[in-house]
């Protein structure tokens, strides 16, 4: 990963270390509101990141991920049965799981064209058409501060490469226009196994308003994300607080008119 943060940075020369120490302090602070979070920073900052002992270049301690121990369950439901019980739900309306091939000559391992091939088959089976703009907010898997770079690329949040304006412009922080992570994300606790699940168990509580404290307040849309190996292996899921997600769309253009 380290090495394809660089090939990253090569590419695109204005992301930079502290785009990475900015989205660390960023999800360490989230995380002080998430009760399962595993660390939990309460001084951390951009400083501090910048100044942490290297790991691999350019990575340094707090770029990366803890070892957690946790575990995940959900309770998946036909329509029909959901329909039977009142009880908070998230209805999930559109789920892409997209695998590539690493073992070519040329493969670019700064594009995550998996994940943009899942979150395009996602979108349109959800009818989204401006992900940053209709998606109320996010859960990605960032196991190393650079991801969210990358992954905001490939969840066609931004042109290519501009992912570092997406951190400097504070639209994915808490009080922007779509909040990522609120959890803290796999960088606050990393349970491998169940990571990718618990990204989906957080939209799910997003979406029911069952957050707490870290509660993004009016979510009817939200989109959780997983990945695996090096960057081939993606699964986009989005879910809604309406049954029919045309209904939570409208509220949205609504909401942010």
């Amino acid at each position: 990963v380290a090495n394809q943060t660089r090939i990253y940075m090569n590419k695109f020369p204005h992301v930079k270390e502290e785009h990475m120490a900015k989205a660390g302090v960023m999800m360490r602070k989230n995380a002080l509101a998430n009760p399962n979070a595993a660390l939990k920073l309460p001084q951390i900052s951009e400083e501090m990141m910048l100044n942490m002992n290297w790991l691999s270049t350019p990575f340094r301690l707090l770029d990366s991920c803890p070892t957690s121990d946790a575990a995940c369950a959900m309770v998946l439901q036909n329509e029909t049965l959901a329909d039977s019980v009142e009880r908070p739900k998230a209805w999930i309306q559109a789920v892409s799981t997209i695998a590539d091939g690493v073992n070519y000559v040329d493969r670019d391992w700064s594009d995550p064209i998996a994940l943009k091939k899942a979150a395009k088959t996602a979108y349109d089976l959800a009818g989204i058409t401006d992900p940053l703009e209709q998606i109320d907010v996010m859960e990605i898997y960032d196991a190393f501060t650079s991801q969210h770079m990358l992954w905001y690329d490939g969840l066609l949040l931004c042109e290519q490469g501009r992912s570092s304006d997406l951190i400097d412009s504070g639209a994915t922080s808490m009080k922007g226009k779509m909040p990522v992570n609120p959890s803290g994300g796999v960088l606050s606790n990393n349970s491998i196994g169940a990571s990718a699940m618990i990204r989906q168990a957080e939209i799910a509580e997003q979406i029911m308003g069952l957050s707490g404290d870290r509660q993004v307040q009016g979510a009817e849309i939200g989109l959780a994300h997983g990945w695996g190996g090096a960057i081939q292996f993606h699964t986009v899921m989005i879910m809604s607080k309406e049954k029919d997600i045309r209904e939570s769309l409208k509220k949205n253009a609504a909401k942010k008119k």
